[in-house]
């Protein structure tokens, strides 16, 4: 369901910062796959099972890493992709976007009129709005991570992570297995694990 490619990311330990936070540390880098953004472990498990129910088309409201994640994966599964996103939005991404044969549809406002924007073509269109971390599979993917560290020996104590509102997620999907993790929100393109 989710290409390899974007599975078992890399795991460095950082000592630099260990002192300071008095245990071992250790960042898994999550911008170590053709995106550069783990926001493709969810768009896998949605263009996965759009392609599987026989689903032509799909549409998201981006900034850019969602679009270029969800292009990545709908091209590679036969879907149409459009990603509506604020003309304010990083160009480089919004070309990253169309390269992946996507069609990119600008709006004159911030993120939220891209995202009524992109619901009213869902609609229009009969088509499915992915809202990333609203969407349970956006969350399965990237709670990925989360099972991911649980597998690491010897385990984490703690995780924090740039997966904003999915985070909640990861505990619930750690605490199954061997050991819990709790989990707590930053910025960056990294999951950082706490030993000891």
């Amino acid at each position: 369901m989710i290409d390899p490619v974007f599975l078992d990311t890399p795991l460095y330990r950082c000592e630099a910062v260990e002192p300071d936070l008095g245990c071992a540390v250790s960042i898994k880098l999550e911008t170590a796959n053709p995106v550069r953004s783990f926001k493709a472990r969810g768009a896998e498990v949605v263009a996965s099972l759009l392609a599987g129910n026989g689903s032509r088309a799909v549409v998201c409201a981006s900034a850019g890493n969602l679009g270029q994640a969800l292009a990545w994966s709908g091209r590679g599964r036969g879907l149409d992709v459009t990603v509506v996103a604020s003309r304010f939005a990083p160009a480089v991404k919004l070309d990253r976007i169309r390269a992946l044969d996507a069609r990119v549809e600008l709006v004159d406002g911030d993120f939220e009129m891209a995202r009524a924007r992109a619901a009213a073509v869902a609609r229009y269109d009969g088509i499915r709005l992915v809202e990333d971390s609203l969407d349970i599979e956006t969350c399965e993917g990237a709670a990925t991570i989360g099972l991911e560290l649980v597998d690491t020996v010897p385990s984490f104590d703690w995780s924090a992570g740039s997966v904003r509102r999915s985070t909640g997620h990861l505990p619930r999907m750690g605490s199954s297995r061997r050991t819990r993790i709790r989990t707590a929100c930053v910025t960056g393109p990294v999951i950082v694990g706490c030993r000891g």
